[in-house]
């Protein structure tokens, strides 16, 4: 056992049986230290902030950086004891309209890609679209430990969230679409060094493709979804309008298109709710090393 997975332990055990409030008393506490501890992720945070706010004095940055380092203490105070309820009570704790509700309730049975990412909670943020059509299903990594493993796919099993690793991803999506089956993908980060670069925020930088080609090949909807903790244990659904899938011109111009409108949705919530957003990674290319510009990979099933 590693010492991430030790401290999940101690982490689980501490807050998973504790009143809410007392875990969350916890989770600030943990943060507080993983705020003052973690100098990276506190540098690469606040770099990307004055990215987007420039205008921002430090003081001001500084108070969404904290923010940010509670909000995923909490998340993680929340995940630990996502096994001890149902996906309606998890639901329950998301501001949601009835258009909300409507845009996954029509696509129940079609091909449906929900378009998300490392934004307020996105392991809870599975239990509105569970809730309505019955299950979900999420491409992720596989963590080294399986212990760890385990954790996750324990967690998302008990709000019908389905885990597709993304070693098997392609074959899987494929077979989940043709199904009418609805799939999630985390579309803010590339973990293969492949994809397309666009303009973020003003800068470059590089997004996977995925959702544009599965949408292209399968005739999938696009719909993006995100969740914002707002206070306490409760969040604000955003289920934006579906991407438009342009069906004729060159590939790689009808992928560019789609994944722009992506990125002005992506854009939109971050600036809203900075403190949300959980970037404490360099995002642009000049601060990347080893991408591909302009990559855009082989069709998936191919």
């Amino acid at each position: 056992m590693n010492i991430r997975t030790c401290w999940y332990w101690i982490g689980f055990n501490i807050t998973c049986w504790f009143p809410l409030p007392v875990a969350y008393l916890i989770a600030d506490i943990l943060g507080v230290a993983h705020y003052f501890f973690a100098r990276e992720w506190r540098r690469n945070y606040t770099a990307n902030l004055r990215v987007l706010f420039p205008e921002k004095d430090t003081r001001a940055i500084n108070r969404i950086v904290f923010r940010a380092f509670r909000n995923l203490a909490r998340n993680l105070a929340d995940q630990f004891r996502i096994h001890r309820n149902d996906r309606h009570s998890m639901a329950d704790r998301i501001e949601t309209s009835a258009k909300d509700i409507e845009a996954f309730r029509i696509h129940r049975g079609k091909p449906l890609i929900v378009a998300t990412g490392h934004f307020g909670h996105w392991e809870l943020s599975a239990s509105l679209p569970t809730s309505i059509l019955g299950e979900l299903n999420s491409i992720a990594l596989s963590e080294v430990d399986l212990t760890m493993d385990g954790f996750y796919l324990r967690a998302r099993q008990a709000i019908g969230n389905n885990t597709v690793l993304l070693a098997n991803a392609s074959r899987a999506c494929m077979r989940l679409l043709k199904e009418g089956r609805p799939l999630a993908i985390l579309t803010d980060r590339s973990y293969t060094e492949e994809g397309i670069v666009l303009d973020f925020f003003g800068r470059k930088a590089l997004f996977p493709t995925g959702i544009a080609q599965l949408a292209m090949k399968y005739k999938a909807a696009i719909l993006p979804y995100f969740i914002a903790r707002t206070h306490g244990k409760h969040f604000k659904a955003y289920v934006f309008d579906l991407i438009s899938i342009p069906t004729k011109g060159a590939k790689a111009v009808r992928v560019e298109t789609i994944l722009k409108q992506y990125v002005a949705i992506l854009e939109d919530v971050i600036l809203r709710h900075p403190e949300n957003w959980h970037a404490f990674h360099p995002v642009w290319m000049e601060e990347v090393t080893g991408a591909k510009k302009g990559d855009i990979p082989a069709k998936l099933g191919e």
